[in-house]
Protein backbone atom coordinates (compact mmCIF):
# COMPACT_ATOMS: atom_id res chain seq x y z
CA UNK A 1 0.00 0.00 0.00
CA UNK A 2 1.26 3.43 -0.91
CA UNK A 3 0.83 5.94 1.93
CA UNK A 4 0.07 8.54 -0.71
CA UNK A 5 -3.28 6.82 -1.28
CA UNK A 6 -4.41 7.41 2.32
CA UNK A 7 -5.89 10.89 2.25
CA UNK A 8 -8.84 12.65 3.76
CA UNK A 9 -11.71 13.51 1.46
CA UNK A 10 -14.70 15.80 1.71
CA UNK A 11 -17.89 14.02 2.69
CA UNK A 12 -21.64 14.43 2.91
CA UNK A 13 -23.64 13.88 6.09
CA UNK A 14 -27.38 13.52 6.45
CA UNK A 15 -28.82 15.59 9.27
CA UNK A 16 -30.20 13.15 11.82
CA UNK A 17 -33.11 13.67 14.17
CA UNK A 18 -31.58 14.25 17.62
CA UNK A 19 -33.84 11.73 19.36
CA UNK A 20 -34.45 9.00 16.79
CA UNK A 21 -31.33 9.25 14.62
CA UNK A 22 -33.57 9.19 11.54
CA UNK A 23 -32.18 10.96 8.45
CA UNK A 24 -34.20 14.13 7.98
CA UNK A 25 -33.48 14.84 4.33
CA UNK A 26 -31.00 17.70 4.66
CA UNK A 27 -27.48 16.80 3.54
CA UNK A 28 -24.51 18.91 4.61
CA UNK A 29 -21.42 18.92 2.40
CA UNK A 30 -18.33 19.01 4.65
CA UNK A 31 -14.74 19.85 3.83
CA UNK A 32 -12.03 17.51 5.08
CA UNK A 33 -10.45 18.54 8.39
CA UNK A 34 -7.13 19.24 6.70
CA UNK A 35 -8.65 21.48 4.01
CA UNK A 36 -7.20 24.97 3.75
CA UNK A 37 -10.41 26.53 5.08
CA UNK A 38 -10.57 24.40 8.23
CA UNK A 39 -6.82 24.48 8.80
CA UNK A 40 -6.78 28.29 8.63
CA UNK A 41 -9.50 28.56 11.29
CA UNK A 42 -7.69 26.10 13.57
CA UNK A 43 -4.41 27.97 13.18
CA UNK A 44 -6.04 31.33 13.90
CA UNK A 45 -7.47 29.93 17.16
CA UNK A 46 -4.14 28.38 18.13
CA UNK A 47 -2.24 31.57 17.32
CA UNK A 48 -4.63 33.59 19.45
CA UNK A 49 -4.22 31.20 22.39
CA UNK A 50 -0.41 31.22 22.03
CA UNK A 51 -0.11 35.00 22.32
CA UNK A 52 1.65 35.85 25.58
CA UNK A 53 -1.33 37.81 26.90
CA UNK A 54 -3.59 34.75 26.44
CA UNK A 55 -1.34 31.89 27.61
CA UNK A 56 -2.50 31.84 31.22
CA UNK A 57 -5.93 33.26 30.57
CA UNK A 58 -8.90 30.97 31.17
CA UNK A 59 -10.97 30.08 28.12
CA UNK A 60 -14.59 31.15 28.42
CA UNK A 61 -17.56 29.14 27.25
CA UNK A 62 -18.35 31.95 24.82
CA UNK A 63 -14.88 31.59 23.26
CA UNK A 64 -15.31 27.84 22.91
CA UNK A 65 -18.71 28.32 21.33
CA UNK A 66 -17.30 30.90 18.90
CA UNK A 67 -14.40 28.70 17.83
CA UNK A 68 -16.75 25.73 17.38
CA UNK A 69 -19.05 27.85 15.22
CA UNK A 70 -16.10 29.10 13.17
CA UNK A 71 -14.88 25.55 12.59
CA UNK A 72 -18.33 24.47 11.47
CA UNK A 73 -18.65 27.48 9.16
CA UNK A 74 -15.27 26.66 7.63
CA UNK A 75 -16.14 22.99 7.21
CA UNK A 76 -19.61 23.32 5.70
CA UNK A 77 -19.38 24.13 2.01
CA UNK A 78 -23.05 23.70 1.20
CA UNK A 79 -26.21 21.71 1.72
CA UNK A 80 -28.84 19.91 -0.30
CA UNK A 81 -32.50 19.52 0.65
CA UNK A 82 -33.40 15.96 -0.35
CA UNK A 83 -36.83 15.72 1.29
CA UNK A 84 -39.31 18.18 -0.17
CA UNK A 85 -41.41 17.98 3.01
CA UNK A 86 -38.56 19.13 5.25
CA UNK A 87 -38.52 22.90 5.54
CA UNK A 88 -37.14 25.73 7.61
CA UNK A 89 -39.97 28.14 8.39
CA UNK A 90 -41.86 26.84 5.37
CA UNK A 91 -38.95 27.15 2.94
CA UNK A 92 -35.87 25.29 1.79
CA UNK A 93 -33.30 28.09 1.77
CA UNK A 94 -30.30 27.95 -0.49
CA UNK A 95 -26.99 27.58 1.28
CA UNK A 96 -25.19 30.77 2.22
CA UNK A 97 -22.81 31.68 5.01
CA UNK A 98 -25.56 33.84 6.54
CA UNK A 99 -28.15 31.04 6.32
CA UNK A 100 -25.71 28.68 8.05
CA UNK A 101 -24.97 31.25 10.78
CA UNK A 102 -28.68 31.68 11.42
CA UNK A 103 -29.24 27.94 11.54
CA UNK A 104 -26.40 27.42 14.04
CA UNK A 105 -27.68 30.23 16.23
CA UNK A 106 -31.30 29.09 16.20
CA UNK A 107 -30.85 25.31 16.40
CA UNK A 108 -28.23 24.22 18.93
CA UNK A 109 -28.92 20.57 18.18
CA UNK A 110 -27.86 21.10 14.54
CA UNK A 111 -24.75 22.90 15.80
CA UNK A 112 -23.98 19.94 18.08
CA UNK A 113 -24.62 17.46 15.26
CA UNK A 114 -22.30 19.26 12.85
CA UNK A 115 -19.62 19.74 15.50
CA UNK A 116 -19.59 16.00 16.21
CA UNK A 117 -19.46 15.16 12.50
CA UNK A 118 -16.58 17.58 11.91
CA UNK A 119 -14.63 16.15 14.83
CA UNK A 120 -14.99 12.56 13.59
CA UNK A 121 -11.76 12.69 11.60
CA UNK A 122 -11.73 8.98 10.69
CA UNK A 123 -14.98 9.38 8.76
CA UNK A 124 -13.17 11.61 6.26
CA UNK A 125 -11.01 8.71 5.00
Amino acid sequence: MDLNTIKTIDRDVNLAHPKTGEDLGLVFHLRAPDSDEVTNINRAWQNKRLQPKNRNKAITSEELEAVTDNRIKAAVKGWTWEDEELTLEGEQPEYSAQALRSMLKEYSWIRDFLSAECEDVTSFF
